[in-house]
């Protein structure tokens, strides 16, 4: 799914421009939790609950049964427009889209909304169209794709410098951002795979899509909490080995206690919701270990 998703995205993105409705963010983001779930199985809970505004259209908690281990990023998600051969200005216009009645950047409610939780990090993921990805690709910025990642703190910082038009045009453009991205395959790949026997296939309840790593057979079991975190902090390095300086970054550590209300998903399989507000946010949980083994 990380590797084939972003591949998608580029096509639909592409196919919606001849529409007389064009989709935003949330249809994509719909259709990778989509995704999410169908692959998932009984590793994965997701739920649509309504919640106060944290800043993300998306909460991925990621828990280890084996260890109590906890780890939760926060992600906002904004896809890019532009029309003309010259992708570097094309841009995500609704980066310096602001939260509440008080006017407050989106990007800093996300990352203060970390800031304040445990084992908590804010990243954000964009879309892009695949006549973008195909301009960009053909001038060798090959790590623009239908889906990325970026550093939520990082992409904080340029809306919150954004004080003129011109360095609200420069921090908005997919020049700028294409150098924060990353792939989703940085916090999936490579996936573990549990491995299963002959007696899987008697007439018992599915447990997900079955995959073979070419060693064995077996269903994808989610990354572990460290494993994430591993994930997100070697993203510093990766910006260092391309070029890209950061200042500041913050280290995630995991939480060596699920929270309460987590542990409640995963006893309920639902998350609770709050009937008197409207913010609906997409929350799934990753459980890294299966319940034949917790």
């Amino acid at each position: 799914m990380a590797r084939n998703f972003p591949a998608f995205t580029e096509n639909f993105l592409d196919r919606s421009a001849t529409l007389q409705k064009s989709f935003r963010e949330e249809t994509i983001t719909d259709m990778l939790m989509a995704n999410i779930v169908a692959l998932g199985g009984k590793n994965v809970v997701v739920d649509f609950p309504n919640e106060l505004s944290t800043g993300a259209d998306m909460e991925w908690n990621f828990v280890d049964r084996s260890n109590e281990s906890f780890v939760r990023l926060l992600i906002q998600a904004k896809r890019s427009y532009g029309k003309g051969k010259q992708w570097r200005r094309h841009s995500f216009r609704e980066l310096y889209h602001q939260s509440g009645a008080s006017k407050v950047l989106q990007a800093k409610v996300l990352c203060d909304t970390a800031r304040a939780a445990v084992a908590t990090y804010p990243l954000y993921i964009f879309y892009v169209p695949g006549k973008t990805c195909k301009l960009a690709r053909l001038d060798n910025a090959l790590n623009v794709s239908g889906v990325t990642l970026a550093d939520g703190y990082e992409i904080e910082k340029l809306a919150i410098s954004a004080s003129d038009r011109k360095t609200r045009t420069k921090n908005r453009s997919l020049n700028t951002i294409s150098e924060k991205m990353f792939p989703l395959q940085i916090l999936f790949c490579p996936q573990s795979i549990n491995k299963i026997g002959l007696v899987m296939f008697s007439r018992v309840a599915p447990v997900g899509p079955l995959f073979f790593d070419g060693t064995s057979l077996g269903f994808s079991i989610p990354p572990t909490p460290q494993r994430i975190c591993d994930a997100i902090n070697r993203l510093g390095d990766i910006s260092s080995e391309s070029g890209v300086g950061e200042s500041g970054k913050q280290l995630l550590e995991t939480s060596q206690r699920i929270p309460e209300e987590i542990g409640e998903v995963l006893e309920t399989g639902r998350f609770p919701s709050e009937s008197n507000l409207s913010n609906t946010l997409r929350r799934a949980v990753f459980i890294s270990r299966s319940d034949e083994s917790s």
